[in-house]
């Protein structure tokens, strides 16, 4: 029998704590519901929705400005509380279906009667971005105090039609497009990397939407020195709380056909501080794309830094490198669940796949566990038994092996 491991929860008006990083699930935030092509818990004003396409799922949301009448709205039923002092971003996937269509994300009071944050209007004005699915985040909010919202929609003129999907409210998130598909942050098309991103010794730094390694977008770098560097900018850092807990990164590069090899390698950064990096890794131009992870850190118990990774380069005397980087991913578990503790154990002790985990040679106990330490699955596993499991994609899992001779434990993600 395969065990479903789904990390899911369903939670209704009630923020989903995941450590210091906050979830603001909102009523039909997928827009998977519907009542005569209008999405259940969403008002529309001075427009008409209709069933959309969808980014995920089996449905998104139509929007139509009505004609001779700008700024029509769509907004959400559900009253979100944000905690004072700590960053907020809301995003949404949007499929533009005509040249200079327009849309915007707002918060607005919870009664809906004024603005508090957004509004900026993106314009649709490239043939790249029409009938196909493109991300965009209303500027970084930080609230000066708690303060009681709701998510907008605005499609800002008249006879604008786009299709919606997946609208997001987050506070603190342990990275900021890591998947680097953000094509406007406010208005505006260079922000996702020059703003949310931090180089050193690299010019310019730009989207790429030819080569990347997932979804529509990575960024483009091309060093100038010898020793550059790429991580995540300071004001878009992830806020560690008061509790001791694993931290490990990975990003994904790339370099571009016909540039010179260069080494890369991960370190992780706690509260502005390197206290841990990877091995270097060669990189060539058939080498494809090529994962850079940094060690597991277990951090104080001390909160109110940061964390982040930064990907170093080196060059080869006077060569230059560029590259592509796609899919940066910083992890949080418990403290201890990240790591590789290991007596008589090695990797090769264990194969994990999308099916299930089987034991090489050894017998023991198999333990799945999410990033909170809370287990999904348990089992007494015999040599060459297979566990059968079926991961999610796109969630990360820590498996932990125990036998006699001790115990190894490993990150998993599927894409």
């Amino acid at each position: 029998m395969r065990t479903k491991l789904l990390l899911r929860f369903i939670m209704i008006l009630t923020p989903v704590y995941i450590g210091a990083q906050t979830n603001h699930v909102l009523l039909n935030q997928d827009f998977e519901t519907s009542s005569g092509g209008v999405p259940t818990n969403w008002t529309a004003n001075l427009g008409t929705s209709a069933d959309g396409d969808a980014y995920s799922g089996s449905n998104g949301v139509l929007f139509t400005s009505s004609s001779g009448s700008p700024n029509s709205e769509l907004l959400n039923e559900t009253v979100s509380v944000l905690t004072s002092g700590v960053a907020t971003y809301l995003s949404v996937w949007v499929k533009p279906t005509v040249l200079s269509d327009r849309s915007s994300l707002r918060l607005v009071s919870s009664d809906g009667a004024s603005n508090i944050s957004g509004g900026a209007a993106v314009v649709w004005n490239d043939a790249e971005y029409i009938n196909s699915w493109h991300k965009i985040l209303m500027s970084q909010y930080t609230p000066a105090s708690a303060e009681s919202v709701r998510v907008q929609i605005d499609n800002p003129i008249a006879n604008d039609i786009l299709h919606y999907d997946d609208i997001e409210l987050v506070q603190n998130p342990l990275m900021v497009n890591g998947d680097m598909e953000i094509d406007f942050m406010g208005n505006n098309s260079t922000s996702p990397q020059t703003n949310i991103y931090q180089k050193n010794g690299i010019n310019p730094m730009v989207k790429e939407i030819t080569e990347k390694r997932n979804g529509n977008n990575s960024i483009k770098c091309t060093t100038t020195l010898a020793s550059p560097y790429f991580q995540q900018s300071p004001s878009y850092r992830y806020v560690r709380e008061s509790a001791s807990k694993d931290y490990f990164g990975s990003m994904w590069v790339k370099v571009a056909d016909g540039s010179p090899a260069a080494d890369f390698t991960g370190e992780l950064y706690v509260d502005g501080v390197k206290v841990t990096n990877g091995s270097a890794i060669n990189v060539t131009d058939v080498s494809g794309w090529v994962e850079i992870e940094t060690p597991a850190y277990t951090s104080d118990d001390t909160g109110g830094g940061t964390v982040h990774m930064r990907l170093s380069v080196s060059n080869n005397g006077a060569d230059r490198t560029i590259f592509y980087v796609d899919d940066y991913v910083l992890t949080k578990a418990l403290a201890g669940a990240a790591s590789v503790h290991s007596v008589g154990l090695d990797e090769n002790s264990f194969e994990v796949s999308k099916e299930g985990v089987s034991l090489k040679g050894v017998s023991g106990n198999v333990t799945i566990s999410d990033l909170l330490g809370r287990v999904m699955a348990s089992k007494n596993v015999a040599e060459n038994e297979v566990f059968e499991c079926s991961f999610e994609r796109a969630k990360v899992y820590i498996v932990q092996i125990s036998t006699n001779s001790g115990a190894i434990s490993k990150k998993v993600v599927f894409n």
